[in-house]
């Protein structure tokens, strides 16, 4: 609501992937749930599908969908994305917006460091941009919104984080700025 209310006019992300195009639209200060644009729908099976007059065939998503019907969905996260911990699932990109929503946290992202990817272990570490919040705060707002085994350690606040010029968030970069931090607890 922050983004709407700045700039007194309507704040709208749009869904899609390079093999569809756009796909569905949503109002991320007022709702979770993603609307499909006109002539186009939505079925899942194994894995999500979307179809339509202008798709020459359907169109296998790799994101995790919660699909609520043929034309509404919540973006779960990117399947790649999956950790799962103590019997749970969730996507990295869904505890980066939860950290995000944290008050005074500016940005946030959540990410499986490769030596614990190498290690088989699937504990998140996290880099914060929070000038004002202690990372023990953060930490505990964030257990109030997640199951606290999703909790990132390491978690570390930097200045900012290292996105590139497309605003994605390389994971090397991700990686290099963590062990910059040095040891954590």
């Amino acid at each position: 609501r922050g983004g709407e209310a700045l700039w007194g006019a309507p704040v709208c992300e749009i869904y899609g992937c390079t093999e569809a195009g756009s796909l569905a639209t949503r109002r991320p200060a007022h709702t979770e749930t993603w609307t499909l644009l006109a002539g186009l729908d939505l079925t899942q099976e194994m894995t999500p599908l979307v179809y339509g007059q202008r798709l020459a065939e359907p169109v296998r998503l790799e994101d995790q969908l919660e699909v609520l019907d043929a034309q509404h969905f919540h973006l779960l996260g990117r399947s790649q994305d999956m950790i799962k911990l103590g019997g749970k699932r969730l996507a990295l990109g869904e505890l980066s917006v939860r950290l995000q929503r944290i008050e005074g946290v500016d940005d946030a992202a959540a990410f499986l460091p490769q030596q614990a990817r190498e290690a088989g272990e699937t504990r998140p570490a996290a880099l914060v941009v929070a000038p004002y919040v202690s990372e023990e705060t953060i930490r505990m707002e964030l257990a109030k919104r997640v199951d606290p085994v999703f909790v990132p350690r390491p978690l570390v606040r930097v200045e900012r984080l290292p996105r590139n010029a497309m605003g994605k968030l390389p994971h090397d970069d991700l990686e290099a700025m963590l062990r910059s931090a040095g040891p954590t607890p």
